[in-house]
């Protein structure tokens, strides 16, 4: 039997199986394939982490859709929750980064710096 559809998504990860989601709310029929448990894959390297410090400082675009991912979490994981009964554990207490230099701590503050710029609610 020949299976059709709409959209296949490569990867089961967090983000392959975000996208399949949004795509089936909109009626596309949709498969993913995905690797084995074995394989190194994204999801599994940073264990499902969302981060926005420091991401995008020289491409604001990437940037700014890392932010609004961030901020929108917390309802698509509501949703998720009503939606299925399960809590997927969501959780944003914020993040710590360690300097051992004077030069990666300035570094790290001028990066930030340049990332508030196009970034309403970005801080320090």
């Amino acid at each position: 039997m020949i299976q059709r559809y709409d959209v296949i998504v490569i990867g089961g990860g967090i983000v392959g199986h975000a996208i399949a989601y949004g795509l089936q709310r909109q009626h596309a029929y949709t498969a993913i394939l995905d690797g084995g448990d074995t394989d190194f894959r994204a999801t599994r390297g940073n264990f499902g982490l969302i981060w926005v410090q420091g991401k995008g400082v020289n491409c604001p675009p990437y940037s700014q859709l890392s932010c609004l991912a961030s901020t929108r979490w917390p309802d698509f994981a509501q949703r998720l929750r009503a939606e299925t009964g399960i809590d997927c554990g969501l959780s944003q207490p914020g993040g710590i980064n360690f300097f051992l230099t004077s030069e990666t701590l300035t570094s790290a503050i001028r990066n930030v710096s340049k990332l508030q710029l196009g970034q309403p609610g970005f801080s320090l």
